[in-house]
C-alpha cells in the first residue's frame, strides 16, 4: 500500500467514528484534517467557497454568488480519478495550474487534501458539502443575491454521487441552480432535473460528427477552447484573443456541411443563464472559450491532440 492509500485508509478509519450527517460537518473536517496533517498533507478548512476564482467572480456583476469546489483533477491526488474521461489534451492544458495555483503551493495542496477526503468516504464528504452549500445559500439570501452551485471546478463527478440519507444534492436543494461542464457525453442521454444545467466539453479523441450527434443535436451547449495564435504559434493572452461567431465544417469543394453559433462563454461562468444572456433560445450551440496560455509544451500538446481548436 503506497503512502497516499495509507493516508486514505487512515482517514476512513477515523471517520468511521463520526456519523456522516450535516450536523457533524465541523467534526468531520476536524477529524479528517487531523489525520491528513499527521500524514504530511494539508488540513483544508472547507470543501468549497463562494466566487472562488476570477471567472466565477464575474458572476458578481450579475449579483450571483456561486459556490464551487476544487479537487485535484484526474489522478493528481494519487488516490482516485475524479475526471474519468480526461484526455491527453485536456490533461496538458488543465486549468488546475492556472491563476494563483501556479505560484501558491497551498492551493494545489488543499485540492489534494479535499480529494483524499472524498476518496476516504464519499458519505462524509457529501455531508460536509451539503452543510457548506446550505451555509453559502443562506449567506447569498441575506445579501439579496442569486445563488448557484458548480460542484466540479476541477473534477467531473456526477452530482448524483453526492448523497446524504439517500437524497442526492440536486434533490436536496431543488430551488438552487446547479451547473457543470462534463466530458462524459453519455450524460446527455440521462434525464436531469430542471435545476441542473450541463455543458458538454469538447475533447480530443472525439470527432465533430460525434459532437453534432451526441451534444448539439440533443440541444446542449458544447464548450470549445478556441486557440487564437500569435505569430510565434503561441496562444494569445485572453484579453487579446478573439472568438469566432460561428463554427462548422466544409467539404472538399468548400461547401458548408454544418455550422453552429458560438456564444462567448468567457463573459461569465453562469452557463445556466446562457440562453438569457444571448445564446440561441433553443437548440445546440457552441460555448466559445478562449484557450488559456500555459507552457509551450502544454499548448503544443493541446493543439496537436485537437483539444485546442485553432482559429
Amino acid at each position: 500500500m503506497n503512502n497516499t492509500h495509507t493516508t486514505v485508509a487512515a482517514v476512513r478509519a477515523a471517520l468511521s467514528n463520526v456519523q456522516p450527517t450535516t450536523n457533524n460537518a465541523a467534526e468531520i473536517m476536524r477529524t479528517a484534517g487531523a489525520v491528513l496533517k499527521a500524514h504530511g498533507h494539508a488540513a483544508p478548512s472547507s470543501l468549497g467557497g463562494v466566487n472562488a476564482s476570477a471567472k466565477i467572480a464575474k458572476g458578481a456583476a450579475l449579483n450571483i454568488h456561486t459556490f464551487i469546489t476544487y479537487l485535484a483533477p484526474h489522478t493528481a491526488s494519487g488516490a482516485v480519478n475524479v475526471c474519468p474521461h480526461a484526455s491527453p489534451g485536456c490533461i496538458a492544458a488543465c486549468l488546475n495550474g492556472s491563476g494563483r495555483a501556479s505560484f501558491d503551493a497551498k492551493i494545489p495542496a488543499a485540492r489534494v487534501a479535499r480529494t483524499l477526503i472524498y476518496a476516504a468516504s464519499r458519505p462524509h464528504f457529501s455531508a460536509v458539502l451539503f452543510a457548506e452549500i446550505e451555509r453559502a445559500r443562506r449567506g447569498a439570501e441575506r445579501k439579496g443575491a442569486t445563488f448557484a452551485v458548480r460542484i466540479n471546478g476541477t473534477s467531473d463527478i456526477s452530482p448524483r454521487a453526492f448523497k446524504v440519507a439517500g437524497v442526492d444534492v440536486l434533490s436536496a436543494f431543488p430551488e438552487v441552480s446547479f451547473y457543470d461542464y462534463t466530458k462524459v457525453w453519455g450524460r446527455a442521454r440521462q434525464t436531469w432535473p430542471d435545476n441542473y444545467t450541463l455543458t458538454f466539453s469538447w475533447t480530443d479523441g472525439r470527432t465533430w460528427d460525434d459532437a453534432r450527434r451526441d451534444v448539439l443535436e440533443a440541444g446542449y451547449g458544447l464548450a470549445v477552447p478556441f486557440a487564437d495564435l500569435n505569430a510565434a504559434g503561441r496562444v494569445k493572452v485572453a484579453r487579446a484573443a478573439t472568438l469566432p461567431t460561428t463554427y462548422g465544417a466544409v467539404d472538399g469543394d468548400g461547401r458548408l456541411l454544418w455550422e453552429a453559433p458560438v456564444f462567448d462563454g468567457d463573459k461569465t461562468d453562469a452557463r445556466y443563464l446562457d440562453r438569457v444572456e444571448g445564446a440561441p433560445a433553443s437548440g445546440g450551440y457552441i460555448v466559445g472559450l478562449r484557450a488559456k496560455r500555459s507552457t509551450v509544451e502544454g499548448e503544443r500538446t493541446a493543439l496537436a491532440s485537437g483539444f485546442f481548436v485553432a482559429v
